[in-house]
């Protein structure tokens, strides 16, 4: 029961937008900023970490 309600949510959300597509129907590009690149290092750190520790 579980699976399927978190499937069911999973679909809905690709279907919805919040808001219209812009004017010309393309994408507006997403910013990499310091925080995303903060997070992905963070997690390879992390990663790098955890293989140590498994050896």
């Amino acid at each position: 029961m579980k699976s399927i309600i978190t499937l069911s949510l999973l679909l809905f959300t690709m279907v919805i937008y919040a808001q219209p597509l812009p004017p010309g129907g393309g994408t507006t590009p997403v910013p990499i900023d310091a925080g995303i690149i903060a997070l992905l290092a963070a997690g390879g750190v992390y990663g790098v970490r955890q293989l140590k520790n498994k050896i």
